[in-house]
């Protein structure tokens, strides 16, 4: 038995599945057999079919012409507001100008690299910055409260220690 011989004859798919439709004939009893016959029917909307082999340009994983347009819309919305990797980074972080970013900072340095090479915006690397700052200054300890741990001369003793 073929393969060809468990289709059953004249097999369809309804308009806008993306699959295409199948005709095919079972062996013809003298052990040969008649083709499988796979018709190229395209749509450019629901119950709208397109004429013709069915355009490169169209998708298999859409059903529709219409159905690969919205979806381009959607790409086009995420992909329109991609600027790009600039040719240098800003390492300033605005409304924080008392932290400093060096790019001679090995972490720094490698991270930059990659962002350039994977075209990353300079939007992206002040958020990425951002949160790399909050990291870095969360393990500092609060001024004040030292300070007041030493006692109420703090400040007169620090000068003389340094």
């Amino acid at each position: 038995m073929s393969l060809i011989d468990s289709v059953t004859p004249a097999t369809t798919t309804p308009a806008g599945t993306g699959s295409p439709n199948v005709t095919a004939t079972p062996t013809t009893g003298e052990g040969g057999t008649a083709p499988v016959v796979v018709t190229n029917d395209w749509y450019y909307d629901d119950n709208i079919k397109g004429s013709g082999d069915k355009p490169d340009w169209l998708k298999d994983k859409y059903k529709t012409a219409a159905d690969q347009a919205k979806a381009y819309v959607e790409v086009e919305k995420k992909l329109g507001a991609f600027k790009g990797a600039p040719d240098t980074y800003d390492l300033t972080l605005e409304g924080h100008p008392d932290i400093k970013f060096s790019d001679a900072d090995p972490m720094l340095k490698d991270f930059l690299e990659s962002a350039k090479k994977n075209g990353v915006s300079q939007e992206y690397v002040t958020e990425i910055l951002g949160t790399y700052a909050k990291a870095l200054t969360a393990i500092l300890p609060d001024k004040e409260t030292e300070l007041k741990k030493i006692g109420p001369n703090a400040a007169q003793d620090l000068q003389i220690l340094s």
